[in-house]
């Protein structure tokens, strides 16, 4: 028998009849034109007995998901499916959308294209051009009219410049005061250091440096010079007199010290910026290098010369020691106590 919607008794009685009706189509269409048995419910009794509460809901996902996949969809849901159930409704699902959009403003396309971005404009605004960077020595005799030395410094780099008495031995800073307070960080490693690091915090500018050295009446001044291409990472200033730490070491006389400014002992002492027209002589038998330049010879070593006598030397940190003297192809040095011969192979 048929049933009008006169016979259902309640609304929802009505709502469950047609669920059933859509599940039926949906699954046994073909069946039910080949057995004409197959009809809606007979009463309203069968109807609550055969349906649970929110076996509605589960069949009419079921039933999605069938058509979708007959339809070839394997992501979005049938959307007139999915209002069918009580529990989606048209305002949940704009706010749904509307809250996907707050949430994920961009396609993940749109992301990655912005990360790429964004680390591209980070690498050109904090990369920096490489500076050459510059390890030597300087002296001073701190005499009056004599120029200030310069250090170059560049951004992002500490550069260090120690000081040292005659004899190479460090010089203690008793205090230091930099010109420009707010464009330079400066500071002194450690206590009674030697050494100050000094770092820029602007990329150009100058500014003066100066070092009162203990029991040293006059002070050293630097010449502070922002450079982005070139800076020192270590300096060492020598200043030609006797410091608190010097002491009497054989074979020097420090009453006969060079003035400052002699760049070839120097450029000997550092092993760098040799003048143009030396030649590097070799030497065997102890642990030494000489030069030849202008029918002079330099040596420079650890070890106290002894003989031939020299005319000129100059100490610097660590012991290393650089002498000037007459051509010779014999040196005697003085290790351990022992006396050591060092020949040279003249050019």
């Amino acid at each position: 028998m048929i049933k009008t919607l006169s016979d259902f008794g309640s609304p929802v009685e009505l709502y469950l009849a047609a669920i059933i009706a859509l599940t039926v189509l949906t699954f046994g269409g073909s069946h039910a034109q080949t057995n004409p048995e197959v009809s809606a419910p007979k009463s309203q009794s069968s109807l609550h007995n055969n349906l649970h509460p929110m076996a509605d809901q589960d069949m009419v996902a079921d039933a999605a998901r069938a058509k979708n996949s007959k339809q070839g969809f394997t992501q979005k849901p049938d959307t007139a499916l999915m209002l069918a159930t009580p529990t989606v409704s048209d305002e949940r699902l704009a706010g749904y959308h509307s809250a996907l959009e707050t949430v994920f403003p961009m396609t993940p396309e749109m992301i990655k294209a912005y990360q790429d971005a964004l680390n591209n404009n980070q690498r050109a605004i904090f990369s920096n051009v490489y500076p050459n960077t510059v390890d030597d020595a300087a002296m001073v005799s701190l005499e009056p009219g004599e120029n200030p030395i310069e250090l170059n410094v560049a951004p992002g780099i500490a550069s260090v410049v120690g000081f040292f008495d005659a004899t190479g031995n460090p010089w203690p800073i008793q205090q230091y005061v930099l010109g420009d307070g707010e464009s330079f960080q400066i500071a002194q490693l450690g206590e009674r250091s030697s050494a100050l690091a000094i770092s820029p915090t602007s990329r150009g500018g100058w500014s003066n440096l100066v070092v009162v050295l203990e029991g040293e009446a006059s002070p050293v001044v630097l010449k502070v010079v922002v450079d982005p291409t070139k800076a020192h990472f270590r300096r060492r200033i020598q200043v030609m007199k006797q410091g608190p730490n010097s002491h009497e070491i054989v074979g020097v006389d420090v009453n006969k010290l060079p003035v400052a400014g002699d760049r070839e002992l120097l450029a000997v002492l550092t092993g760098a910026g040799l003048r143009r027209g030396s030649v590097r002589v070799p030497v065997t038998g102890v642990d030494a290098l000489a030069w030849a330049l202008d029918d002079q010879l330099y040596v420079r070593s650890r070890l106290p010369l002894l003989s031939p006598p020299w005319t000129d030397s100059l100490t610097g940190p660590g012991g290393i020691r650089a002498y000037r003297l007459r051509m010779s192809s014999s040196l005697l040095f003085s290790l351990d106590g022992r006396i050591v011969r060092a020949r040279l192979d003249l050019p």
